[in-house]
């Protein structure tokens, strides 16, 4: 059984920078429309920086 391994082109192509762009659109979708109301001002564009840069 032969072991190809796909040539890393630009960061796109790293397992690390997927792993956290999918876990990223996860809390975006899942986490933060759950959030209540009076906690959404203050939490939400703080975890929406976080996310950011965290795939900078």
């Amino acid at each position: 059984m032969e072991n190809k391994k796909k040539q890393i082109k630009n960061f796109h192509d790293l397992y690390v920078y997927q792993s956290n762009y999918k876990a990223m659109l996860a809390v975006f979708k899942h986490i933060l429309p759950k959030l209540p109301k009076e906690e959404q001002y203050d939490l939400i564009p703080s975890i929406r920086d976080r996310n950011i840069l965290m795939m900078q």
